[in-house]
């Protein structure tokens, strides 16, 4: 073999190489989007199944011996906990919130800062 012969192989190699190297690529490319796409996938499925347990409580939650009836329970008392714990941090924030929108507004406020509705309770209320 002469040394034209064996840079042309050498080139050969190279070149097998390259493409071997960008097919990989490609591959890597599809799978990573892939590996995305089914975690998007999956991401909007929970979503539907929180959707759906959350319409067949809304639909279920007071029927007494509905076989789920203490799962519903649970779930009252979730909510129970996470109120008390809203309105605990609402008390150390000194806010309140707007009964048209949901916004925090602070205690002192007389109109919601969001949607404009006129704050009940506040203390300009209270010194009418």
């Amino acid at each position: 073999m002469d040394m034209e012969e064996l840079f042309e192989e050498i080139g050969r190699s190279i070149t097998d190489a390259g493409k071997t190297a960008a097919a990989k690529a490609r591959d890597l490319t599809e799978i990573l989007q892939l590996k995305s796409q089914i975690g998007s996938e999956k991401g909007r499925l929970q979503e539907t199944y929180r959707a759906l347990g959350k319409l067949y409580y809304q639909e279920h939650q007071d029927e007494e011996d509905h076989p789920q009836a203490a799962v519903f329970e649970a779930v009252r008392e979730s909510r129970k906990r996470i109120a008390l714990m809203e309105e605990k941090l609402r008390d150390l924030e000194n806010t309140a919130v707007c009964p048209a929108c949901g916004a925090r507004v602070s205690k002192d406020a007389v109109f919601c800062n969001r949607c404009g509705q006129k704050i009940v309770g506040n203390k300009e209320d209270e010194e009418i």
